[in-house]
């Protein structure tokens, strides 16, 4: 007897040797749970958070054009492929219900049918899409793959989720850089109206034959799109001073704001170069952002009638701190191709699509289309703004 007690006091040293281990095993798997499980789980989270927000812009961004046959509003395939982009694995889900919002008819409403991390409330925003992005992986599994917690109880695999809102609107302002050139409301109802008949963004000649018009600069009794009811009808430059020729900054000449008008005929000498269709630098056939006026204030005289809404121009408030020269009134920005000019006829850029040209003597014209464009951008959005085929994409949750 006394012999076994002494054997099994010596085998002491081993259990305590043994208990450690399976201790030791348990205590290595709840840390690697804890640091790689867990770690992993932060990381996908991540991922999805940035392929929710890179979705949702780019679902906003179909949706804000209203007839858009390439990436038609509300499909979750472009928000899928985006989101799958910003992925390590390069999988990304987003499901049925999980793009939703308001302002276009192809939107789904937003229901809260599971728990979505992140998801931000009903934007005030009248136009936004919401992405819901969920974990899916190179095998197809919508649940991310544990390596250690499996070990553990209680701890099941998890779908994550992350939920990102964009919005889109016309700008209130400095929504990009604009062209030094304003033109007369008139002349987009005329072309465009109520009917969305917008041309194409990318310039060709055969486009330019179907879309191209003239737009006069009132001079004398010249007719602009307005005719003589309007002082300067069609366009007018910015009396401004100019370091480019396309790149003044919208941020002082946002909606309801006004802006002083050179009187003069004279294209700005730093537009002469821009505009020349053989410069490297040259600015022609591409979208320009065009600021778009309704009502002119000339010493003390108002002109034209204000748009939208048909009221009164008399009605504003002049412009501030002036008593003399000539200001437009900024109804909004549309997204302007413009293809030529004549200003005289020994100035003048002209690719024949109308056929001979309207445009002779002392007139001072542009040519070109109106058409649409959407800019990701962290300006502000104004839902109270006329559309003129100019929209901002922005982030908003």
């Amino acid at each position: 007897m006394p012999r076994l007690t002494r054997r099994l006091r010596g085998e002491e040293g081993a259990i305590a040797f043994v208990i450690a281990v399976f201790a030791g095993g348990a205590i290595f798997i709840a840390l690697a749970a804890l640091v790689i499980d867990i770690g992993a789980m932060q990381l996908e989270r991540r991922q999805l958070q940035n392929g929710a927000e890179a979705g949702a812009l780019s679902a906003a961004y179909d949706c804000s054009f209203p007839n858009n046959a390439a990436y038609p509003c509300g499909s979750t395939s472009s928000a899928s492929v985006i989101a799958s982009h910003n992925a390590r694995d390069g999988a990304a889900a987003v499901l049925t219900g999980d793009l939703c919002g308001a302002g276009n008819t192809a939107l789904v409403s937003c229901t809260r049918t599971r728990t979505v991390r992140a998801c931000p409330n009903t934007p005030t925003n009248a136009k936004w899409v919401q992405v819901t992005t969920s974990t899916l992986t190179s095998g197809g599994s919508h649940v991310l793959p544990q390596f250690f917690s499996q070990y553990l109880p209680g701890l099941t695999p998890k779908t994550v989720t992350a939920c990102a809102q964009a919005a889109w609107g016309p700008p209130a302002g400095n929504a990009a850089s604009v062209f030094p050139m304003a033109l007369q409301w008139s002349c987009w109802q005329a072309q465009v109206g109520g009917s969305d008949q917008y041309g194409p963004a990318a310039y060709s000649y055969a486009a330019s034959t179907t879309w191209e018009r003239y737009f006069k600069m009132s001079n004398g009794n010249n007719a602009g799109c307005l005719g003589s009811s309007d002082i300067s009808a069609g366009f007018g430059w910015l009396s401004i001073s100019l370091t480019s020729c396309s790149n003044v900054s919208g941020s002082s000449y946002g909606y309801n704001t006004w802006m002083p008008i050179d009187t003069g005929n004279n294209m700005p000498s730093l537009c002469k170069d821009p505009l020349d269709p053989a410069s490297p630098n040259t600015i022609l056939y591409k979208p320009l952002i065009v600021p778009v006026y309704d009502c002119t204030w000339e010493n003390g005289t108002w002109y034209g009638t204000r748009y939208p809404g048909g009221g009164a121009c008399n009605t504003l408030t002049p412009p501030p701190g002036v008593s003399t020269g000539r200001y437009f009134h900024v109804s909004g920005f549309a997204p302007y191709i413009l293809t030529g000019y004549f200003y005289s006829t020994s100035d003048t850029v002209y690719d024949g699509a109308m056929g001979a040209s309207p445009c002779s003597g002392n007139d001072r014209c542009f040519y070109g289309w109106f058409t649409q464009q959407s800019l990701v951008s962290s300006g502000q959005i104004d839902d109270t703004v006329g559309y003129f085929g100019l929209n901002v994409v922005k982030l908003i949750g």
